[in-house]
């Protein structure tokens, strides 16, 4: 994944980190940060991250506190919506 290494070498230099650093973590970060929290579906994910395998993307896949609350509040409002449709006038 040659994109990989490349943001790996953005990400050491705007951090300031000396070290090399690995090409999972631009793959980790793109599917926590920016994908998995713009509602991107995980196949998707895992195709774009190289994963031949969706368990792999799964298992490096974190959701975050921000994606369950979006995900909380789509739900409400869902719910407030059906519940409003139902209303007998």
């Amino acid at each position: 994944m040659p994109w990989a290494f490349f943001l790996s070498h953005i990400i050491a230099d705007t951090c300031g980190i000396d070290k090399n650093l690995t090409f999972q973590l631009p793959v980790t970060l793109l599917q926590q940060t920016i994908s998995m929290n713009n509602d991107v579906p995980i196949e998707t994910v895992s195709k774009m991250s190289g994963n031949t395998n969706l368990r792999t993307t799964q298992h490096y896949a974190t959701i975050l506190v921000l994606k369950v609350s979006k995900d909380r509040m789509k739900l409400k409002i869902n719910y407030l919506d059906a519940r409003d449709d139902w209303k007998c006038n």
